[in-house]
């Protein structure tokens, strides 16, 4: 982690969540602020919210300033959080302020990363062994977080199977070879006369690189961003 606690680039997820938040003047307990705006990225224990130009932002926008966070849209179930500001950010990129993700939510927002699933079909290969011989399968996802994925094959697998999964979930990502254990394993609903034998595979990824999650779930949080956009 770097001085100033912020993680490095490659752990920093982009998101836009929509949020309301409150900024306390510091000494006036009374007068506030509230703005609607987005977080921007989230690490492991900070988020980086937007804010656009405001008076008197040399008196709100500075360390130990108390802020209430309302999460709007998704998150409903989470109450407000107060916290308070740890920097003021302002660059090419994005204006905006740092803060402290209390010890208690922590846990919430390192399984929401990790469990943002999303509806998503692509390609995949899976490589496992039979009598000491591997052998590829291909198939399709059909959802994927960044804790795991479910795919469609012509191949049964057991709960508890570790087989090792290769995809590319577009064009702007590595391929991603990953490790995983079964979950479970059924009959397909979209089986067809052509695919008699075609199964549904839930599948969690095991000893995975922190930046390869990283990777997976601000994927997964774009692409939701994305089909968020396309409902309304």
């Amino acid at each position: 982690m770097s001085p100033q606690g912020i993680l490095a680039l490659n752990e920093i997820l982009e998101i836009e969540d929509p949020l309301r938040v409150t900024l306390w003047f510091p000494g006036e307990p009374s007068r506030s602020i509230t703005l609607d705006t987005t977080i921007k990225h989230i690490t492991e224990n900070q988020l980086l919210i937007a804010i656009p130009t405001v008076e008197n932002s040399e008196v709100l926008l500075r360390q130990g300033v108390r802020v209430e966070i309302e999460f709007l849209n998704r998150n409903q179930d989470l109450p407000q959080i107060e916290t308070w500001i740890l920097r003021y950010q302002k660059d090419a990129i994005v204006s905006g302020f740092w803060v402290e993700i209390p010890a208690s939510f922590q846990e919430y927002f390192l399984k929401r990363r990790q469990h943002v699933r999303i509806p998503v079909r692509f390609p995949v290969q899976v490589i496992y062994t039979v009598n000491g011989r591997p052998r590829i399968i291909d198939g399709e996802s059909i959802n994927l977080s960044g804790g795991g994925v479910r795919f469609t094959s012509q191949q049964i697998y057991s709960p508890g199977d570790k087989i090792m999964i290769s995809f590319q979930p577009d064009n702007r990502y590595q391929l991603f070879k990953l490790n995983g254990e079964v979950i479970f394993c059924s009959p397909s609903p979209y089986r067809t006369p052509k695919t008699p034998n075609e199964t549904v595979t839930a599948l969690k990824f095991i000893n995975m690189p922190r930046a390869h999650e990283d990777q997976l779930v601000g994927f997964c949080f774009r692409k939701e961003l994305e089909q968020h956009k396309h409902l309304k």
